[in-house]
């Protein structure tokens, strides 16, 4: 997928910076970063584990950098309860079992991004509120 981010960047290639390893333990290399992006990752952390990699985050961009996140979602609603939480409960039983995967809640990453100096700009939703994605600024 990273080759493939890198082939799509065309001509731009050589401004993207792309990494493959484990983000609990990521050291930011080059930074400042202009643009963070996290599409259905930050789910396979606990929220202690985004709260340390936010503040990382934060620490390696720019003042006007932006982060974009997608992730699954329980909406505060009927859909929520009885469509989403199943749902996402079933998912993460099903990661587990094929990748091994410990986590099996969604982590709060809006406490964790807006403690670590980050701002929600905008917030798009899909199928009822069971997929967001978002875009975060940093708050300098």
């Amino acid at each position: 997928m990273l080759d493939a981010l890198l082939v799509r960047a065309g001509q731009n290639a050589s401004r993207v910076s792309a990494y493959h390893v484990d983000a609990r333990n990521w050291q930011p290399a080059n930074p400042p970063y202009d643009l963070v992006v996290s599409h259905f990752f930050l789910d396979c952390l606990t929220t202690e584990e985004v709260r340390a990699l936010a503040v990382k985050v934060h620490n390696a961009v720019s003042p006007s950098a932006m982060w974009i996140v997608s992730e699954f979602a329980v909406p505060n609603n009927w859909i929520g309860r009885y469509v989403a939480r199943p749902l996402i409960s079933l998912l993460y039983r099903a990661f587990g079992l094929l990748t091994g995967l410990k986590i099996r809640f969604l982590p709060d990453h809006h406490v964790a991004l807006r403690n670590a100096g980050f701002t929600l700009v905008r917030r798009q939703t899909w199928l009822c509120g069971l997929l967001v994605s978002e875009m975060w600024r940093n708050r300098v």
